[in-house]
């Protein structure tokens, strides 16, 4: 394969699981200030892109990764200013 960027680098984020562990899901969140609710899943895992994001109260900073095993309640993702965050939920 050969191409020619025109934008310049390109970044690329895959999702793979295995069927065991149940249905996956990955979405892109662009939180703002006063945040999103994500629903529980067996496993959630938060990514953040770009910018800063806090889940249900722990900060996970740009690059940085959150992974949450069974949560009860729904999680809270939120920003300070703008931020996208890859949620992938397993499981659930």
């Amino acid at each position: 394969t050969d191409c020619t960027l025109i934008d310049g680098p390109v970044r690329d984020f895959n999702l793979m699981a295995s069927r065991e562990a149940g249905a996956a899901s990955l979405t892109v969140a662009k939180p703002e200030r006063g945040g999103i609710q994500v629903e529980p899943a067996k496993t959630v895992v938060f990514h953040v892109l770009e910018g800063d994001a806090s889940v249900s109260g722990h900060d996970v900073p740009q690059g940085e990764t959150l992974r949450v095993d069974d949560p009860v309640l729904p999680l809270s993702l939120d920003a300070r200013e703008t931020a996208t965050v890859a949620v992938i939920r397993i499981g659930g």
